[in-house]
Formats: structure tokens, C-alpha cells, sequence
């Protein structure tokens, strides 16, 4: 009997990572979308290397699904692409470079040590960025929040349906999850989309279901140096030092999270950077261990046999890919799947730290770098601030014999950087 519970809340918490992952799987496309790339030929790409490299960590026995990170998304597409004039191609081909940097690195013997030469603070900081930036998403998306023209963001108007039905799915998926329900955000998602069904705001389509195609729009179309790379070459640099240290970042911190230890294996790594220099000249963005795994966490499932469930719903919906087109017309359903599992990433990392334990010069540099990152969506420029304002307050505080050099030499160019085009 006891062997049947432990399956069946294996089972339950594969089916809520499914859900969650479905927040991926409709926003990152909807992204790229906006920035030029046909949505069709993304979600087909996504999802295809998505479910092989989640099938590789569950044969491995871990329970995370590998996509790519919905902040980065929000940053290279809202930030990179559609205000700094890049291109989809030129990302792709970006992240073929980093990809292809972290094969090399990870297969170094002395990988682990160049690894952990990446400051603790910075991994922590670039971690609760990533969480208050997939909050924002959700609360943009939903138009909870607004820009305003006389402070930096206003309330949404709740006579809005969007608004509205954002709120409630927010509702319910918080008291669900304050009450230990199992499947707390898979309620709060079908629940919404019922409703809002019976309201009308989006509907069956004829034929739901669609074998994949569209490929042809985006397989090797990536560019290694295109006209705006070649332009702000200092600037390729830092967006792929930055990509690099969020998606290692994001899986750094989803390793914390399981009891095998604080230091992820280097063959993870290695494996996940595989699996994204594939998916660039596929037309995928590179992948990490997705922080919407917490989402089965919380329900339970700790066991490579959560990742399989959660794969066989993933397969038959990314088959669906009408009805989830779909469903990202009213993307009111998948708010409740950013905001709170971003939330809960923050909380893992608020959780390590003690009040009165850290020094002014060590905590404003971590903050300064979440809130610009969450704020602007800009991930590059909160590494650069966060960079910038350590170096500056550690001298300050006559500390500046425990910065190492690798952070003053990439503060400098961060500098410079922001002094000549603001990244």
C-alpha cells in the first residue's frame, strides 16, 4: 500500500510539472514571436529538444525538466531584440557560441574549479533576478501591472477580463498551495481555463491536433556574427557572458534544492550544453533546469519516475499545438504558472540567508542586480551593476583584497559597456 501512495503522488506531482511546464512551453514561443520567429516553428523546436533532454535527466534518475528560461526569453527578445535592433538568427547563433564554451569548459578537468570561481553572491543575486523577473512576467502578462506616466508602474484595472481572471488564478493557486494541496497550480490552471471557456475567451480548435512542421522556417538559420553582432561586438561578448552565467546559474540553484549536494555535477552541465548547441542550430534557445520542476516538488515527486509522467503529458501536448496557440491568445491561465514558482525560487534562496549576517557591501550589490534585472528585463545589465557596485563598495569598505580579479576585469567592461551603449 505504501508503495502505491509513493506512485501515485509520483504520478499527481509529474502531471502538476506538466502543467507548469506548459507555462513554457505557450510564453517562451509567444516571446520569440514578437521578436520575428514564427511560433509554430519555435514551439516544435522547443518542444522537441526540450522533452529529449528532459528524457535524458529522467534516464538519470533526476526529477527536472530541462527547458529554456522564460526570463531569458523575456530579456533577449523584449531587450536585445525588439529595442537594440538584434535579430533571432544572431541569438541563436549567440547561443551555439556559449553552448559550444560550455561543452569545453565542463569537460575540462578543471572545470568544477573555474566553475566555482563564479562568486556565490553573484549565483544567488542572478537567481532571485531570474525569480522577480519571471514574477513580472506573470503580472505583465496578465496586466495586473501597467506602465505608468507618473511612477514606474500602476495597478492593473480589474474590469479588464484579463486582469481579472489573472487575479483569480493567482488566488486560488496561492490558497491551494498554502493548504498543501498536491496539485495546487494544475487546479488553478485547468479551473481558469474552464472558466474562461465557458466565457468564451478562447475557444477548441477545429482540429487540435498538428505533427510537426514549420521547421524549415528556423533549422539552421542561426547567424555567427551578424550586422548588429559585428556592430557591438563588446556587447555580443557580454550578452553571452551573461546568458552563460544565468542558465548555469538557474541550474545551480535547482540543484540545491535535492539532497545530493550543493555542487551540481559537471556531466549535467555538459549534458545541458549538448542538448542547447543542438537546439541553436535547431532554433531552440539554450537550456537549463527549469525552476517550474519546483512546481512537482512541492508535490512530491523527487524521483526520475516524476520527470517520466510529466514527458508522456508533455509528448501528447506538444502534439496539441493548435490548442495551445490557442490558449496563449488569453494567457491569463498561465500567470498563477510564473508568479508562483517564481516566488518559491525566491524563497529557496531568501531561505539561505540569516537576518544581521550580511554587511552592507555584501548585500547591495545582489539587490542592485535582482531589482534592475526584474525591473528592466534586462539580464545583462543587473550581472553589470551587481559587478560595478561590489567592486566599488568592497573598496570602499577596505575590502578589496577578496574581490577577485575576474569580477574587476568584467566590472570594467561592464563599465565601459554601459558608458558607450547601455547594453
Amino acid at each position: 500500500m505504501r508503495v502505491k501512495q509513493v506512485r501515485g503522488r509520483e504520478l499527481t506531482a509529474g502531471l502538476t510539472m506538466a502543467a507548469a511546464s506548459l507555462t513554457g512551453l505557450i510564453t517562451v514561443p509567444s516571446l520569440l514571436f514578437q521578436a520575428g520567429m514564427d511560433f509554430t516553428a519555435a514551439f516544435m523546436s522547443m518542444g522537441a529538444v526540450s522533452i529529449l533532454a528532459s528524457a535524458w535527466l529522467a534516464y538519470r534518475g533526476l526529477p527536472f525538466l530541462a527547458l529554456p528560461s522564460v526570463p531569458l526569453a523575456a530579456w533577449l527578445a523584449y531587450v536585445v531584440i525588439i529595442s537594440k535592433g538584434g535579430s533571432w538568427q544572431e541569438i541563436l547563433g549567440l547561443s551555439a557560441f556559449v553552448s559550444l564554451a560550455g561543452i569545453l569548459l565542463f569537460n575540462c578537468s578543471q572545470g568544477d574549479k573555474l566553475l566555482s570561481a563564479v562568486p556565490v553572491w553573484l549565483r544567488k543575486s542572478l537567481v532571485i533576478g531570474l525569480g522577480l523577473m519571471l514574477v513580472m512576467q506573470g503580472l505583465v502578462q496578465g496586466r495586473l501591472i501597467l506602465a505608468s506616466p507618473w511612477s514606474a508602474i500602476m495597478l492593473g484595472n480589474f474590469q479588464d477580463p484579463l486582469a481579472y481572471w489573472s487575479l483569480m488564478g493567482l488566488i486560488v493557486g496561492a490558497v491551494l498551495l498554502a493548504a498543501r494541496f498536491d496539485w495546487a497550480l494544475g487546479v488553478a490552471f485547468l479551473l481558469i481555463a474552464g472558466l474562461t471557456f465557458m466565457e468564451g475567451f478562447w475557444i477548441l480548435p477545429v482540429a487540435p491536433g498538428l505533427l510537426p512542421e514549420g521547421l524549415e522556417k528556423i533549422v539552421g538559420q542561426l547567424s555567427f556574427g551578424g550586422v548588429w553582432a559585428g556592430a557591438h561586438l563588446l556587447d555580443f561578448f557580454l550578452l553571452g557572458l551573461a546568458m552563460f552565467l544565468a542558465v548555469t546559474s538557474e541550474s545551480w540553484c535547482l540543484w540545491q534544492g535535492l539532497p545530493q549536494g550543493e555542487d551540481i555535477p559537471l556531466p549535467v552541465l555538459r549534458g545541458l550544453a549538448g542538448f542547447s548547441l543542438v537546439g541553436a542550430f535547431l532554433g531552440c534557445l539554450p537550456l537549463s533546469l527549469s525552476p517550474l520542476s519546483v512546481v512537482g516538488w512541492e508535490a512530491g515527486g523527487h524521483k526520475g519516475r516524476t520527470v517520466t509522467a510529466a514527458l508522456v503529458a508533455l509528448a501528447a501536448l506538444w502534439l496539441m499545438e493548435p490548442v495551445l496557440a490557442e490558449l496563449a491568445s488569453f494567457p491569463a491561465l498561465t500567470v498563477p504558472l510564473l508568479v508562483l514558482p517564481g516566488g518559491m525560487l525566491i524563497r529557496r534562496q531568501l531561505e539561505d540567508f540569516c537576518p544581521g549576517s550580511l554587511a552592507v557591501e555584501e548585500f547591495l550589490p545582489g539587490l542592485a542586480g535582482a531589482m534592475l534585472m526584474a525591473l528592466s528585463f534586462n539580464i545583462a545589465a543587473g550581472v553589470g551593476a551587481g559587478l560595478i557596485a561590489r567592486v566599488l563598495l568592497f573598496a570602499a569598505a577596505g575590502r578589496g583584497r577578496e574581490i577577485f580579479p575576474l569580477e574587476v576585469g568584467s566590472a570594467i567592461l561592464f563599465a565601459i559597456c554601459f558608458s558607450v551603449s547601455y547594453l
